[in-house]
């Protein structure tokens, strides 16, 4: 078996399997995700990927409610928070009292 050079310290560059972002691992380590966060929000996208694959009335019932959702929320102005630190409405001046 070769050895490593005593200057070779291992450094690895990979890309998250994730978000696709940069990270270093050390030696022998196998890790594919940058962060806890990143592993467990594609654990997550995977496991609603089954679950709708094998409960076509459940995906269905999802898309739904998210599409009633978005309808809600079309229509609502945006929001902002001025300098001062009070929300506003955009586009609408509000009464100070």
């Amino acid at each position: 078996m070769p050895r490593k050079a005593s200057d070779d310290l291992g450094v690895q560059v990979k890309l998250c399997l994730a978000c696709s972002k940069p990270f270093v691992t050390f030696g022998e380590d196998k890790r594919v995700f940058c962060s806890p966060t990143c592993r467990r929000k594609f654990r997550d996208k995977l496991k609603r990927k089954r679950k709708r694959e094998k409960n076509p009335d459940w995906a269905r019932a999802e898309l739904e409610r998210l599409l009633r959702w978005k309808q809600e929320h079309k229509n609502k102005p945006a929001r902002s928070v001025d300098p001062a630190g009070e929300t506003q409405t955009k586009g609408v001046m509000q009464d100070e009292a």
